[in-house]
């Protein structure tokens, strides 16, 4: 909910457009599996936020804002997702923001990357889960089994802790390596913590 900074910014005389955006968490958003790697279907919740930077850089204007103008802003979660979003495509600057505010996060992950490989037995429960594990393309199985079975198993204790994976291409290398090299988008940032 951003009616409280938008009204203290039309109070401070320098109003802005606050948008928020819905994209796909848990298991729904970053999924990952050997299948899912090669589909090239990774952190696709992420992907959802960068869909969304582009809508608001395509359709902003007609509720009079200025594209131009865009600040992504984040806090714990949200501040990584900014900061992957500076990373995003080995640091590629598609011109969909001019700044970034991260409050608790930053461009280096909380923790240590999982693989593919570490997320396989996790995707694998789902499989079993679904009743998708005696298909050749369990993947395919898994876009048609009943919302009910996945999203239940997404809220077990065995389906939860999904998170981004490092998959040479929207998140191309550790955060710290892309920093090191200077591999990330070159805007203005503020960054804190709460």
């Amino acid at each position: 909910n951003l009616s409280f900074i938008v009204e203290n910014s039309v109070k401070i005389g320098k109003p802005i457009i606050g948008v928020s955006i819905n994209y796909r968490l848990s298991g729904w958003g970053l999924i990952a599996s050997e299948q899912v790697s090669g589909s090239g279907d990774t952190n696709i919740g992420l992907r959802d936020q960068r869909l969304a930077l582009h809508w608001v850089q395509e359709n902003i204007g007609a509720f009079g804002g200025d594209p131009s103008k865009v600040t992504i802003w984040g806090e714990s979660a949200g501040a990584a997702s900014v900061g992957w979003h500076l990373l995003a495509y080995n640091g590629r600057d598609d011109g969909l923001f001019r700044a970034g505010i991260m409050q608790s996060g930053n461009p280096v992950a909380y923790s240590s990357y999982r693989s593919v490989i570490d997320y396989q037995p996790q995707y694998d429960a789902l499989v079993n889960a679904t009743g998708c594990g005696n298909t050749i393309d369990t993947l395919e199985c898994l876009r048609y089994a009943p919302y009910e079975k996945v999203n239940a198993f997404f809220n077990s204790t065995g389906g939860s802790g999904w998170n981004p994976i490092v998959d040479g291409d929207f998140i191309a290398r550790w955060g710290s390596l892309q920093l090191e090299d200077g591999d990330f988008v070159r805007v203005p940032i503020i960054s804190g913590a709460n």
